[in-house]
């Protein structure tokens, strides 16, 4: 005859078996309930996606059976035309420079501090723009030309310098067409005002004590 089992003996069962069932919750609640979740979540998705993806367009048109069938919208692309690009800091890649003939004229001497020229742009339009910028500072550009490499005349809306960015806008009357550009351009400027790009400088010589 098997012999009862003393309180304490039956305390330790009880002990076991609550431990081994909470050993079981947990192993529900780690392993096997994010695994239910996820596949529900990946269902619930899932479907929501086949939904939202058949009705794209918002508009049917029916099918040979009898069905309705999606027709899809037409999608606008954006107009690849900027509308202020000298807001950007960067030079549009819409025209590029391949060649410049720059003449200066400087006034130095004595008193004086001023210089006079002009330059010739070669410029490649890679794609149809109104806007060609060029760089300037602390300059007073007093003639502005544009042209076709074959001699024809572009018209000119305007032109401003663009002070936040240092540009000097061209704005043509009409998108130019791609390939070479003429811009031609008369300038002068002051040699005192900053020590920036073209400045006139002085220095003592060392021999003879004579500033230059």
């Amino acid at each position: 005859m098997e012999e009862p089992l003393s309180d304490s003996a039956a305390k330790k069962g009880s002990v076991v078996s609550v431990n081994k069932r909470v050993l079981h919750v947990l192993v529900f609640l780690v392993i096997v309930l994010p695994v239910v979740v996820g596949v529900v979540v990946w269902y619930i998705t899932e479907n929501a996606c086949s939904d939202t993806s058949g009705n794209v367009s918002g508009t049917q048109s029916p099918s040979v059976d009898g069905t309705s069938t999606p027709r899809p919208t037409a999608v606008t692309s954006a107009p690849s035309i900027v509308e202020e690009p000298w807001k950007n800091l960067r030079l549009s890649g819409d025209v590029i420079p391949i060649h410049y003939d720059i003449t200066l004229y400087p006034d130095f001497y004595g008193d004086h501090g001023w210089f006079y020229g002009n330059e010739t742009a070669e410029l490649e339009v890679k794609r149809p723009t109104k806007h060609i910028l060029i760089h300037t500072n602390y300059m007073n550009v007093t003639r502005t030309e544009l042209q076709y490499s074959d001699g024809t005349a572009i018209g000119v809306a305007r032109t401003f310098w663009y002070a936040e960015n240092q540009f000097w806008v061209v704005e043509a009357r009409e998108l130019l067409r791609t390939g070479k550009v003429i811009l031609r351009l008369r300038f002068d400027g002051s040699l005192t005002r900053a020590i920036v790009g073209f400045y006139k400088s002085t220095y003592t010589n060392s021999q003879t004590g004579e500033e230059r």
